[in-house]
């Protein structure tokens, strides 16, 4: 298990209640979406008295309210099993991926804001800070982001004919890879200089590779790059310029992550692809 400082632990209560607001305030957007699964996850105990709708059970208990997004995200798992008809299916996608990066996109808002508030009075050498919405475990929101986004690769942008539809579903994926990639990225700076470093660095990496190569394939380059050029995933912007013949582009990167040593990146790349005579070009 991983041992959070005490701020950490009290962040993430307050980012919990910024979730329940973001979450009742898309409850009158997406009704038809929110309200069977709210009533599917209360169980008949929560309901103390006849006058008190699903709604005003389900927010009383506040620190749970985020326990709604695994359901939503396994309700989308389960329209993509049914025979529904491929457009309703990708149409419902859409809204469940709207949800889920609306909420959590007012917590990264939050958390950046009050960042300051919530820094551990002094440094502990067995505390890592691992946010609850990139955690793994039950009813974890790192498996959902993940499965959201593979959902929408798989039945998202294949199910709709609507370029603008298909434009929408591409920017919700860059979206979810953004979210699971900033979380592991708090993550692996709160261990910084300990052993567990390296290794999860090193998956890091892959991840990050692993998440921008589908973007890449289904020739979303300007997507894949946005995401390679703040995740600094060198392999992916090499990979985009080559495909693109875009040698300005690739010049580019040489000047602006100069610090980082992209030219050098790049000379191993050409000499590992056995294309030497192109750096002399």
């Amino acid at each position: 298990g991983i041992i959070m400082a005490t701020s950490h632990v009290l962040g993430e209560y307050a980012e919990k209640v910024v979730a329940a607001l973001a979450i009742y305030n898309l409850q009158n957007q997406y009704p038809q979406v929110l309200d069977p699964i709210i009533e599917q996850i209360l169980t008949p105990e929560s309901f103390i008295s006849p006058e008190l709708t699903a709604r005003d059970v389900f927010y009383r208990e506040v620190s749970t309210v985020h326990l709604l997004l695994p359901a939503l995200v396994n309700s989308a798992n389960e329209i993509t099993q049914s025979d529904k008809p491929i457009q309703q299916v990708s149409e419902y996608i859409l809204k469940v991926n709207a949800i889920l990066l609306g909420v959590l996109r007012e917590v990264i808002k939050y958390r950046q804001h009050n960042a300051d508030r919530f820094v551990p009075s002094r440094p502990s050498p067995v505390t890592e800070y691992l946010p609850w919405t990139a955690a793994a475990g039950k009813n974890d929101l790192r498996t959902c982001l993940y499965t959201m986004q593979n959902l929408t690769l798989k039945h998202g942008v294949t199910g709709t004919n609507v370029s603008a539809t298909r434009n929408e579903l591409y920017d919700q994926i860059v979206g979810l890879i953004d979210l699971i990639l900033d979380g592991r990225k708090c993550h692996l700076e709160s261990i910084r200089g300990t052993e567990k470093f390296d290794i999860l660095l090193k998956q890091y990496e892959t991840e990050r590779t692993n998440l921008i190569q589908p973007l890449i394939k289904n020739e979303q380059y300007e997507n894949a790059a946005m995401l390679a050029e703040k995740y600094f995933d060198f392999a992916s912007l090499v990979q985009i310029c080559d495909l693109t013949d875009n040698k300005s582009r690739l010049d580019s990167y040489s000047v602006r992550f100069a610090d980082q040593d992209f030219s050098g990146f790049l000379f191993s790349w050409f000499v590992k692809d056995g294309r030497q005579g192109q750096l002399v070009e």
